[in-house]
């Protein structure tokens, strides 16, 4: 990026890249939107509240999910607040389509790590929202992420699954996880990575969970994010205040 352009002054909270020339960065209640070499817009959102997650299929339909229960939903050039029916932070949001259904499918999740409040798991349609079953979950539920009609997982105290949106009962799945998950990410069913308290990372391979906690060291914070593409995942997260990235790469 260049050193002159006019980022937000505030501290990022996310990053959307839709594709190499339109990326979204979240700051405070302004998001900035790049094209690869220059900044495009900073657009101020119409309710001032800390984002924690973007997700969005073009860039005509962003949603962006914060504290307080906030949605947003960009579409048309325009910020619409929608209402989410609850104050529980929403920590995580993410979607795709269902190829069988033929429909988008949009889960956030929350919960209020400092009051001990929830969980949240919330479906999205358009600018309709509405909650989805919470049995079977602990209330600490910090992240989501599925491939639709195939599996579904929800993160936090523990790994939880379900095989349709249907199911009634999340199903804890992985005894590999060790510490608070803060977040879970995958290529597809079968290349599922999680990112926990003390540096803990774990992957599914489609049967079983390996937990990478020989390979790594043990922090003095946690790992709150993961994101993985292709053959590559980078955890991050916080050690003793400090800011820390961990990077893997699969060699074939």
């Amino acid at each position: 990026m260049d050193s002159k352009a006019q980022l937000p002054i505030y501290r990022t909270s996310c990053i959307l890249a839709l594709s190499s020339t339109d990326i979204w960065i979240t700051a405070g209640d302004q998001i900035t939107r790049w094209n690869g070499s220059s900044q495009e817009e900073t657009m101020c959102l119409p309710v001032s509240f800390s984002v924690n997650k973007l997700w969005g299929s073009s860039s005509d339909s962003v949603y962006a999910v914060g504290n307080g229960g906030n949605i947003l939903y960009y579409t048309g050039g325009v910020w619409q607040q929608l209402q989410s029916g609850t104050t529980v932070d929403i920590l995580d949001i993410w979607g795709g389509f269902n190829s069988t259904t033929g429909n988008e499918e949009i889960i956030c999740v929350g919960s209020n790590l400092d009051t001990g409040e929830g969980p949240k798991v919330l479906s999205i349609t358009g600018s309709s929202v509405s909650s989805l079953s919470t049995k079977g979950l602990p209330w600490d539920i910090t992240g989501v992420w599925f491939v639709p009609g195939k599996q579904y997982y929800l993160v936090g105290g523990g790994v939880f699954q379900k095989t349709t949106l249907t199911d009634s009962v999340w199903i804890a799945t992985s005894d590999a996880v060790h510490f608070e998950v803060g977040g879970i990410r995958g290529n597809n069913v079968n290349d599922v990575f999680t990112a926990a308290s003390f540096g803990e990372v774990t992957h599914y391979n489609g049967s079983s969970w390996h937990n990478y906690s020989d390979q790594l060291p043990m922090l003095d914070g946690g790992l709150g994010r993961v994101a993985i593409k292709g053959n590559l995942v980078i955890a991050v997260g916080l050690a003793a205040q400090q800011a820390v990235a961990l990077i893997g790469k699969r060699i074939e």
